[in-house]
C-alpha cells in the first residue's frame, strides 16, 4: 500500500482523495506527523462525505497512537456525525473502546 499510494499521489498530486488515501497509509505505517498534516489538509479542502469521514477516522487513530485519547474520541465523533453508516467506524470504535475503558479505570 505504501508504494501504490505514493505512485498514485505522484501521478495526481492535487487529487484530494488520493492525498487522503496516502495520509491514511502513512498513519497505518506509524508516520503520524506526515499523515496527520495531510489529513488535516483533506478536511480543509474536501466537500466529499467519504473523504471527511475517513480523514476523521484516521486522525482518530493517529491521536490514539499519540496517546491523546480525548482528541481521538472527538475525531471519531466527527466521523460518526459525517457518515453514521460508514463501515470503518467499527474499526475506530473497537480500537478506542479498550483505551476508553483503561482511561476510565484510572
Amino acid at each position: 500500500m505504501d508504494e501504490l499510494s505514493l505512485e498514485l499521489l505522484e501521478a495526481d498530486p492535487a487529487n484530494i482523495s488520493i492525498r487522503g488515501t496516502r495520509a491514511s497509509v502513512l498513519v497505518d505505517l506509524g508516520r503520524i506527523d506526515e499523515g496527520n498534516a495531510m489529513l488535516k489538509e483533506v478536511l480543509e479542502k474536501t466537500t466529499s462525505t467519504i473523504d471527511k469521514t475517513y480523514a476523521n477516522i484516521f486522525l482518530a487513530l493517529a491521536e490514539k497512537q499519540r496517546g491523546k485519547l480525548e482528541s481521538a474520541h472527538e475525531y471519531a465523533r466527527n466521523a460518526a456525525k459525517t457518515d453514521p453508516g460508514c463501515p470503518a467506524l467499527k474499526r475506530v470504535s473497537d480500537l478506542l473502546s479498550p483505551a476508553q475503558e483503561t482511561r476510565e479505570a484510572k
